[in-house]
């Protein structure tokens, strides 16, 4: 999903993830509903787990279920915010990567895959904000 200039007019994103000889398909959509405003919706395997919207202002990641221990998602948002990543994507990034970055490798390799970003840009940010 290539990102292009300060706002996201649509994204979707199919992934394909094996472990233990089992695979599954995460899909992801999200589309500006106003300038102030993102709405993302996640699926895994079929099934809707995240339907959401999103403001500026709020923090998305804070909706994701899981910690994310060692990460100062402030420090995250304004790196990844100083590279051209507008507040839109960050928040979408948030909910995508919550499982993630639990982990500074996994995160680094989620928030690339799904920004758009190579690994070094991104891996950049991850290393400033991990606590």
């Amino acid at each position: 999903m290539p990102l292009v200039g300060t706002d996201v007019p649509e994204m979707t994103k199919v992934a394909f993830t094996t472990s233990a000889g089992q695979t599954t398909v995460t899909e992801m959509v999200a589309a500006m509903t106003s300038i102030t405003s993102v709405h993302f919706a996640q699926w895994q395997d079929g099934a809707l787990v995240q339907n959401v919207e999103l403001h500026r202002g709020e923090q998305g990641a804070s909706a994701s279920p899981t910690g994310t221990r060692g990460l100062d998602r402030n420090r995250l948002n304004t790196c990844l915010n100083s590279i051209g990543v507008s507040w839109a994507v960050i928040a979408v990034l948030g909910l995508a990567c919550g499982a993630a970055c639990a982990t500074a490798v996994l995160c680094t390799r989620c928030l690339a895959a799904a920004a758009g970003f190579t690994t070094g840009t991104i891996a950049k940010c991850v290393s400033v904000a991990w606590a």
